[in-house]
């Protein structure tokens, strides 16, 4: 059938309406490897695509305060480390984003 036989049996006045309404807008094409130039990776489309549908509904969203990682005397560390630096940085700059701001992270590999 051709795109004037689909308009005239519809009563459309032009392809554009069909395409508009009743074609899908959901692109069903991995469009970040065809951009990228890498290979496709089914597995992993499917798992994203299904990340919502294996998700256990009645699970926590948030903690009980009861995890057993507080337990790790390692990690208490870090987390205490973590409280002070932010507090300093909070002080100086006001928020994070300034601070940042003001004064980058350098990554790994890159020169002073």
């Amino acid at each position: 059938m051709t795109d004037v036989q689909r308009n005239q049996i519809m009563g459309n006045e032009n392809a554009a309406v069909f395409q508009r309404h009743y074609i899908n807008q959901t692109v069903k094409v991995n469009t970040q490897s065809t951009y990228l130039g890498t290979t496709k990776r089914r597995d992993l489309i499917e798992a994203v695509g299904l990340v919502g549908a294996r998700r256990d509904p009645q699970a926590p969203t948030k903690s009980d305060g009861q995890c057993k990682y507080s337990e790790n005397p390692k990690l208490r560390e870090l987390l205490g480390l973590k409280e002070i630096l932010y507090s300093e940085l909070k002080r100086r700059y006001g928020t994070l984003a300034k601070a940042a701001q003001q004064h980058p992270l350098k990554s790994k590999g890159t020169k002073n």
